[in-house]
């Protein structure tokens, strides 16, 4: 709960500056500066367009201070658990009705700014769609074309016309465009003039009298509180500020650390890829030394192998030769025998 008060409040900070703010930068005048990082869609302020769905475009600031249009406010509310809203850059969550957050009113400015110069602004006198090339700056925002300014200044002799070429003439436009007005239902159409700071709320001259009478609500005029948070918010700046060096040289530090890691952790991968190519030799050596030697064995194996092979096949031969010699040498013995047999009995017959 403290959190969130603590959100609010710094939401309620951002609320009385921005409802204050006049000043408009002219770097900045990019319309790439005005797309919802989110949707990517130009935002737009309420009188720059005439769409009804123009409020839906209208950039409002988180707590974080990170802008979005309403839209996808919306969306990212209703995906949100219970409601809560994770800021898409920083991941900040709130959970805080969309409509509660405070409008980006220095944004819309700059919004409508950019929309008069790009020739998007018609004279409010022609029928037809004529570029306007001037504003009165006496009245409510009225925009003239070259013709209907001349005819203006003749009928109201005591007024002025600025063009809006002019580098003076964000200083003349009209402040009721961008005024802050209240969200309190049937107040919608007055003006904030006033912060309760009880209630921590900005408030207008009818919620002064039906819901933060004195003595129990102490109330301030707007420019006041705007004022007072303008000092304590230029102090809060100027010692931010004094702390960047600190954060510079730190992010310098880790970004040389960063550095040496990769050029330590290189230089380690350098060595095992080395040691990794010695092992791998030494290994490929050994398998060649170790074939070398299974080589020599067999060679040694085979000629021992090969002599024996050879010492029997001549012993078989000889074993063979002598069995013939002997067989044949039998054969002739018995045949012998055989003739003399022969010859004994033709003798006795």
């Amino acid at each position: 709960m403290n959190k969130q008060k603590k959100a609010n409040k710094k939401q309620m900070s951002s609320s009385v500056v921005l409802s204050s703010s006049t000043s408009v930068s002219s770097d900045q005048n990019s319309e790439n500066n005005y797309t919802c990082k989110k949707c990517n869609q130009k935002m737009e302020s309420n009188s720059s367009t005439n769409s009804s769905n123009s409020s839906l475009r209208t950039p409002r600031v988180l707590p974080c201070l990170h802008t979005f249009c309403e839209s996808c406010l919306i969306d990212l509310g209703n995906n949100g658990s219970g409601g809560e809203i994770s800021c898409p850059n920083c991941e900040y969550k709130c959970k805080i009705s969309v409509h509660e957050l405070p409008k980006n009113y220095d944004l819309m400015k700059k919004i409508e700014l950019l929309s008069i110069h790009s020739n998007l602004t018609y004279c409010d006198n022609c029928d037809d769609n004529v570029l306007a090339e001037y504003q009165c700056t006496d009245c409510s925002p009225i925009f003239l074309c070259e013709t209907h300014k001349s005819i203006h200044l003749k009928k109201k002799t005591n007024h002025s016309v600025i063009s809006l070429n002019d580098p003076k003439f964000e200083n003349h436009l009209n402040p009721n465009l961008f005024s802050v007005k209240c969200e309190r239902k049937g107040h919608e159409k007055d003006e904030i003039d006033f912060y309760c700071e009880g209630c921590d709320k900005l408030i207008c001259v009818r919620c002064v009298v039906t819901d933060h009478k004195s003595p129990q609500h102490n109330y301030y005029e707007l420019k006041e509180v705007a004022k007072r948070y303008k000092t304590s918010t230029d102090e809060l700046l100027r010692q931010t500020n004094s702390k960047f060096p600190i954060i510079d040289h730190s992010i310098t530090q880790i970004k040389r650390i960063i550095s040496e890691l990769e050029s330590k952790f290189k230089k380690i991968e350098n060595e095992i890829k080395e040691e990794s190519k010695k092992l791998v030799k030494s290994i490929k050596e050994r398998e060649e030394r170790l074939i070398q030697q299974l080589e020599r064995i067999k060679q040694e194996k085979k000629m021992k192998l090969e002599n024996q092979l050879k010492l029997f096949e001549k012993n078989r031969n000889n074993f063979q030769n002598t069995c013939e010699f002997t067989k044949s040498t039998l054969d002739g013995i018995k045949e012998d025998n055989n003739n003399d047999n022969n010859s004994s009995k033709d003798k006795t017959g």
